[in-house]
């Protein structure tokens, strides 16, 4: 069984939704091993697996979430050569090479993980246990042969603990090295990659354009342009420095602790600089019109009743 990726593959199913039982005493005797889980797809991969390990095919129940099989025999192989499969104690294989690593955390996140798709807000692959042994175990094992980061931390006012894998270059290595068998949530990876945006801006067309595009005008006298990808804002300012213009970048943190940088540029002369050489929308450079007319009309009024 060592370093077989189909046995890889159903002890983790095990681990997961899967059990191996015996009843209890006083009651007629039996041995059983099966994965509980309503989609189709897994149960049957359950199911051709653990007929090729140990030569007998479990039966799918007639609900279709259950695939199960008696025997006493493989029970007390896989029991006392693997120890206990329930929630708390269950433990990754030890030794795993790389193939088969990858086929062991396929079927576990394939039963437990969810996978969030929300364009500019979440996108993230993620695990609950209370097993918080496990799920270090599963941390690790991501990091040592796929290079794959993930974050372990229990949940607020709950016995439970909470893996979870972000970020576009970490999600595109675990569709790469592991991936999904479960459809819905190999679409939906899928989607969570490509809903992430290019921040690198394409300064080849015309990099007075993108300066229009981008800049926002803060009233008094600021222009603002904002991206997460500091040498944007640096290409920016280099340009900005040829026109004479004087501009300053910062690093900032929103709200969930992301950076991200604000170019700025102050004063009237180079808000004008800005105007006169189109760099500003007119959307952008009617509110500074706003604020001069206003200053103009008080201005005119305090005139008349001095006079």
């Amino acid at each position: 069984m060592k370093n077989n990726p189909d046995f890889a593959s159903l002890h983790a199913y095990l681990c997961a939704d899967g059990y191996v039982i015996r009843n209890l005493p006083n009651r007629s005797t039996y041995y059983r091993i099966g994965l509980k889980n309503t989609n189709k797809v897994l149960l049957i991969d359950f199911q051709n697996k653990f007929k090729k390990i140990f030569k007998i095919k479990p039966r799918l129940s007639k609900d279709k979430d259950l695939c199960i099989v008696n025997s006493k025999e493989i029970y007390y192989k896989i029991i006392n050569k693997f120890g206990s499969f329930r929630s708390r104690e269950w433990n990754i294989l030890e030794n795993m090479n790389k193939k088969c690593a990858s086929k062991w955390l396929r079927s576990f996140f394939d039963c437990e993980a969810w996978v969030w798709a929300r364009k500019g807000k979440n996108r993230a692959i993620g695990l609950e246990s209370v097993n918080y042994n496990g799920l270090i175990q599963i941390s690790d094992l991501l990091n040592h042969h796929f290079k794959i980061k993930s974050s372990v931390k229990k949940r607020k006012n709950r016995d439970i603990y909470v893996l979870c894998i972000y970020g576009k270059d970490q999600l595109i290595k675990f569709e790469k090295e592991i991936g999904f068998l479960h459809p819905f949530k190999k679409e939906r990876l899928r989607e969570a990659i490509e809903s992430y945006v290019n921040y690198n801006w394409d300064f080849s067309i015309n990099i007075r354009k993108i300066i229009k595009e981008k800049a926002r005008a803060k009233p008094p006298y600021t222009i603002r342009i904002f991206s997460i990808i500091k040498n944007n804002l640096e290409i920016i300012q280099q340009e900005l420095d040829r026109l004479n213009i004087s501009s300053s970048i910062i690093k900032c943190k929103n709200g969930q602790g992301r950076k991200y940088y604000i170019l700025s540029v102050y004063g009237k002369s180079n808000i004008n600089k800005f105007i006169e050489l189109k760099l500003l929308s007119k959307e952008q450079i009617k509110k500074f019109d706003v604020i001069n007319y206003e200053h103009n009309k008080c201005k005119k009024f305090q005139n008349k009743k001095n006079i």
